[in-house]
């Protein structure tokens, strides 16, 4: 299956993983006394776990219940539960979930290749080289001997309870080499296709277990920008339909960095392709945001740029637009959020995006208790695949999945095309898979929602040619425990031997 975002060719998702993901931190938050370099992790960026908050946590029972009885109405307020847990302040004016370990100290502290920064007359040149990153930074570590990067515990493009991260590390689950060789010892044992996977817990659930995927839009930090926002994607919405990424929303908010237009009046600013609109002033204050600093800017990696959802200049995704918007003095908007946690086996999906009415359909449940700005977000969720009755569970990020499109292969049966408005977190990650296989030949399989089986063989067998050109070799693929960012960050990195004649 080739699947790729619309109007490119198939895209090469698992090839990013030997870049680095974005670093930044200090902005609206309180600035701590660093002492990483004496090997200490700095006071701010100790971790902190979610704290209890209602449902949450709820045992596997509770919240299978909640599904098999299409009980919407509390799998929503527990997935509200876990997004003011995870929002809570540290002592430090800090969300928790900027005390988690980041994706690139879990994944890429390791010394593979490496995108580097450097400051040369007040410009920030990139490059790469192969060794370790920051290597004038003494790496510290935590009690448990993770390793500690404080430029990364911002914009990290991924984010990772203590718990799991540090399973993942004892257990080199982040190296694509221990993915290679399970996979090559479940072939050996003939194990079925079914249970070919991992787990990245201490058990098959773990309520201390979450994963993070936060998206920023960077902005100028002294002039007043047009920030386009999620409307829906009818005509009147977006220019895309079937594609409605940022880039396409007719409608914005005017975002002023300098508190000089009043909240609530209009001014006109060019919308993406429209022309000037008018746009509705809000403050900062309904976003979380963070200011970058020079040291954020040089430290600036590719990772979380190359993804293609972080967004930058003029509402552009492409990794350089991106980096060009990470300069000094700017801002990062947190727009996003996929969360998922591990209370049942298949994990919970809620995801978060910024709304301008805050109270809409996607809102209006809310509890009050959630405090700004984190009440200005909207959510969807996904606890399974398809209804009880087996019906459409569509539930999907805006500003996560609305780039992706492809063809899902069925049996006996013409590929069925699909685009990101139809999508559910749960069955796009149980996808979520590493094999014997050039990652440059093999396009990640999203899809769709539908219900996705252990077993499928359309999803977990991936097909390459023989050197001949004639002889299709089968590949038994692995499950990384509904976790794209193992299958790309470390799987990603592993190359198939030769093939066979």
């Amino acid at each position: 299956m080739k699947i790729g975002r619309a109007g490119t060719p198939s895209v090469v998702v698992l090839a990013l993983a030997v870049v680095a993901v974005v670093a930044c931190d200090r902005g609206s938050a309180a600035t701590p006394p660093a002492s990483e370099a004496a090997g200490v992790v700095a006071p701010a960026y100790r971790y902190v776990p979610p704290p209890r908050v209602r449902t949450y946590p709820s045992s596997y029972a509770t919240i299978q219940h909640w599904i098999d009885n299409g009980n919407v109405k509390a799998i929503r307020f527990h997935g509200w539960d876990v997004w003011q847990s995870i929002t809570s302040p540290t002592p430090y004016n800090r969300p928790v979930w900027q005390t988690w370990p980041s994706g690139h100290e879990l994944f890429e502290m390791e010394g593979e290749t490496h995108v580097f920064a450097r400051a040369k007359h007040g410009v920030v040149q990139f490059g790469v080289r192969r060794d370790v990153v920051h290597p004038s930074i003494p790496i510290a570590t935590g009690p448990n001997g993770l390793p500690f990067d404080s430029s990364e515990r911002v914009f990290a493009f991924n984010r990772f309870t203590e718990p799991t991260a540090e399973f993942i590390w004892k257990n080199k689950l982040n190296r694509a080499q221990t993915l290679a060789d399970t996979n090559a010892a479940l072939t050996r044992r003939g194990t079925a296709l079914a249970v070919r996977a991992i787990i990245t817990s201490k058990d098959s659930t773990d309520s201390s277990s979450f994963v993070l995927k936060p998206v920023y839009q960077f902005i100028s930090g002294t002039e007043v920008t047009a920030v386009p926002y999620w409307n829906g994607d009818s005509s009147a919405a977006t220019t895309d339909s079937a594609n409605p990424i940022a880039s396409t929303w007719r409608q914005a908010v005017a975002v002023d960095p300098t508190g000089k237009l009043r909240p609530g009046d209009f001014v006109r600013l060019p919308v993406n392709n429209e022309g000037y609109k008018l746009c509705k002033v809000v403050p900062l204050s309904d976003f979380y945001w963070q200011r970058i600093t020079v040291e954020d800017s040089i430290h600036f990696t590719q990772f979380g740029a190359a993804n293609g959802d972080f967004i930058g200049v003029a509402n552009d995704t492409s990794w350089q637009a991106v980096l060009n918007a990470v300069r000094p003095g700017n801002i990062g908007l947190l727009v996003a959020m996929h969360v998922t946690g591990k209370e049942i086996p298949n994990w919970t999906w809620q995801s978060f995006w910024w709304a301008i009415n805050p109270n809409d359909q996607f809102g209006a449940d809310r509890p009050k208790t959630i405090p700004a700005p984190w009440n200005h977000y909207d959510m969807t969720v996904a606890y399974s695949m398809l209804t009880p009755q087996g019906g459409s569970n569509v539930a999907y990020n805006p500003y996560l999945e609305t780039s992706l499109a492809g063809d899902v292969p069925l049996p006996k049966q013409p590929p069925k095309p699909w685009t990101g408005v139809t999508t559910n977190c749960m069955a796009c990650h149980r996808r979520a898979s590493v094999g014997y296989y050039d990652t440059t030949e093999y396009g990640a399989p999203y899809g769709p929602d539908m219900e996705i089986a252990p077993g499928d063989s359309l999803v977990f067998i991936a097909y390459r040619k023989g050197k001949s050109g004639r002889d299709s070799i089968a590949i038994p693929l692995l499950k990384t425990d509904f976790l794209w960012s193992v299958a790309i960050r470390a799987g990603g990195k592993f190359k198939a031997p030769p093939a066979k004649p």
